[in-house]
């Protein structure tokens, strides 16, 4: 399952989630994660504990949620996109069409 890791010195990297998803999703977000669907086609996984932990802003992760959720907010550490879920509820794969989607608004953003 392709997915992009964004983490909070602004890298972007292109991931295989093969196996446990939960597992790789909580080891890239490093905690407990959280999950918002931005739209019927990105979901965003970050860490549910960010405030306690301390983490550090993601800029990345917070203009992409403005773009999105048009709400005020902080995305603090690192964070996964994949594709929404499911009609079984489970995750899916960031299509193509998404990830370029992602990388062009974030190019816009700079």
């Amino acid at each position: 399952m392709n997915a992009l890791w964004i983490k909070t010195n602004g890298t972007i990297d292109k991931i295989s989630i093969d196996e446990d998803v939960l597992s790789t999703l909580q080891y890239c977000v490093g905690g407990y994660v959280q999950c918002v669907d931005f739209d019927e086609n990105i979901s965003m996984w970050c860490n549910e504990d960010g405030i306690a932990d301390g983490l550090p802003i993601n800029n990345r992760g917070t203009d992409l949620w403005y773009h999105y959720i048009k709400s005020d907010g902080l995305i603090l550490g690192d964070i996964v996109l994949t594709g929404s879920p499911d009609d079984n509820g489970y995750t899916t794969e960031l299509s193509l069409e998404a990830e370029t989607e992602v990388r062009n608004l974030l190019m816009k953003m700079v």
